[in-house]
């Protein structure tokens, strides 16, 4: 489990993963909830929330975009 980045004094920032094919790999958080990766689908969290990939079997790849920014 990871947090993309550090921010100074614990800024408050925002992570999206955006899905962008359909496999049975996952974005799994610190609580035990999971997002499947579903294609065109987005996940929004408080980036400090810690967070993992899950690989894919059923694929050749697990293809995500992942973004990282302040919402104010």
């Amino acid at each position: 489990m990871h947090i993309d980045v550090t921010r100074k004094d614990e800024e408050k920032f925002k992570t999206a993963v955006f899905y962008c094919n359909t496999n049975n790999g996952s974005t799994m958080f610190e609580n035990g909830k999971k997002v499947e990766s579903k294609a065109n689908r987005a996940v929004v969290f408080d980036g400090r929330t810690l967070h993992c990939g899950v690989d894919c079997t059923d694929s050749l790849r697990r293809v995500v975009i992942n973004f990282n920014y302040m919402d104010e």
